[in-house]
């Protein structure tokens, strides 16, 4: 029997309105995207696996489709607050 552990997730969206992010965020964010939200963008998710050994790693690890680079932004550049500072300025 395979137990599959649940990631708890949470859906960020405005008053009113939803903002229009369809990936789950993370409950557990950096202090630089509890301060501004970063919008999922592939190239600049791609830019920075580009120049980052361990990320290219991960990537290729996690199959490089378009759900691993989900995973990477999810993982890295919303939980740490180093990526995800290099993730804004592009």
């Amino acid at each position: 029997m395979i137990i599959k552990r649940l990631q708890k997730t949470a859906m960020p969206c405005r008053r009113g309105q939803l903002d229009g992010i369809v990936h789950p965020m993370p409950i557990l964010l950096s202090d630089e995207a509890k301060n501004e939200y970063p919008v999922f963008d592939e190239d600049k998710v791609r830019k920075l696996i580009a120049n980052d050994n361990f990320l290219m790693f991960v990537f290729a690890e996690l199959g490089k489709d378009e759900s691993a680079l989900m995973q990477i932004f999810s993982s890295f550049v919303l939980e740490n607050n180093g990526y995800c500072k290099k993730y804004k300025e592009g």
